[in-house]
């Protein structure tokens, strides 16, 4: 029989854990930033900067933060959606019992060395984020009880923690215990040192095992080429991929201070490749338009990508007339780097009327017409 709380018993909790979380702030001078949120029958719905301060003694120096337990008394708050946290040692097990938690925090947690094995119980639990260091020297392997995961981030601050993440991110994402490969949508890493063999690796072995994976960000790590990336890449992408966000920003390679003057076309024409070949990626970050490694003929072919280009592709082929009218006002309406009526001549002219076209093929783009109406070679793309 489910056992369920009144909202004295939450506030009750809730006091529990506020007295815990932030216990010490007040003597180093600081003042805590902890809040709840409520819904309208007054359950608590969320807990938000838990341990989490804010000095009052600027320009002085002020004792270190001390970590900090959860108590078991979290278990109480069933109706619990949202949880982030700063500072914490440990989960207690009866956080197994907030079956409607769907977002979870942790921040700066640097002496949490493990996840309870109760969170397999957290089947609502969709957005984890890990900001900062922690004890945990194998991440996946401490989340991978989790059943419905749809997006994973992951920053750390740390030399060993990064070292320890790249060295086992690819294993522990194909190990055939990980619950979420059915359910995980974003792959968010920021700063974890990975290497172009790294991201080679998800594209090649882990991307295939991960149906719903669209999104991949991986800004300010140690990518220096995208040739690796390339020629991992099978020459007809597999429809259980669907790849349709990809953010490299703050990578070497997008930066003409790392990359070589005779470098630069060959990593253009990387990006260029790695567009056309995933038919459904129409997105490379804010910002991308500021590297050069981004050319004219990237953007359009994102452009093209959102006008509905896939349904062209021989993943879809042959497409039912009726649909082409769908995808040319689909194009016609969309606001990208290019006018809508490029679009749709582009489209138009590489349509079904037209016969089946390559676009994976270096040769495919013989004779292609210019932005500026005029032919272009096939090694000018």
């Amino acid at each position: 029989m489910e056992f369920i709380t009144t909202t004295h018993q939450q506030e009750y909790a809730a006091a529990v854990i506020f007295s815990v979380c932030n216990i010490d702030a007040t003597s180093r001078g600081n003042l805590p930033e902890a809040y709840v949120e409520r819904d309208g029958d007054g359950n608590v719905i969320a807990l938000v900067d838990l341990g989490q301060e804010t000095s009052t003694t600027t320009g002085k120096d002020t004792e270190p933060i001390s970590h900090w337990d959860m108590p078991p008394a979290i278990g109480e708050l069933q109706n619990l959606q949202k949880l982030a946290i700063y500072n914490c040692r440990s989960l207690p097990p009866s956080i197994g019992n907030l079956t409607q938690l769907k977002e979870l925090s942790l921040h700066f947690c640097s002496q949490m060395r493990s996840l309870p094995p109760e969170m397999a119980n957290l089947y609502n639990l969709q957005d984890v984020r890990i900001h900062g260091d922690t004890a945990m020297n194998r991440l996946i392997p401490c989340l991978q009880m989790l059943p419905n995961l749809r997006f994973l981030y992951y920053r750390s601050m740390n030399g060993m923690d990064k070292f320890m993440l790249r060295e086992n991110l690819i294993d522990d994402l194909l190990d055939p215990s990980v619950r979420f490969k059915k359910s995980l949508e974003i792959l968010d890493i920021e700063g974890g040192d990975l290497l172009e063999e790294d991201v080679a690796k998800i594209f090649s072995k882990v991307l295939p095992q991960y149906p719903k994976l669209q999104r991949i960000f991986i800004p300010n790590n140690l990518i220096r080429s995208l040739t690796p990336i390339i020629k991992a890449q099978p020459k007809v992408i597999p429809p259980t991929i669907r790849l349709r966000q990809l953010n490299l920003l703050g990578n070497p390679v997008l930066h003409s201070t790392f990359v070589e003057r005779d470098d630069v076309p060959i990593e253009q024409a990387n990006l260029l490749r790695l567009v056309a070949l995933h038919e459904e990626l129409v997105n490379l970050g804010r910002g991308i338009t500021e590297s050069e490694v981004c050319t004219t003929e990237t953007l359009l072919m994102l452009d093209l990508n959102e006008g509905g280009r896939v349904l062209l592709s021989k993943r879809f082929r042959p497409i039912p007339l009726s649909v082409w009218p769908i995808v040319l006002e689909r194009a016609n309406r969309m606001q990208g780097y290019h006018p809508s009526n490029n679009i749709v001549y582009h489209l138009l002219r590489h349509g079904p009327a037209l016969g089946k076209r390559d676009w994976g093929n270096d040769k495919c783009m013989t004779g292609a017409t210019t932005l500026n109406g005029k032919k272009r070679k096939s090694n000018e793309l």
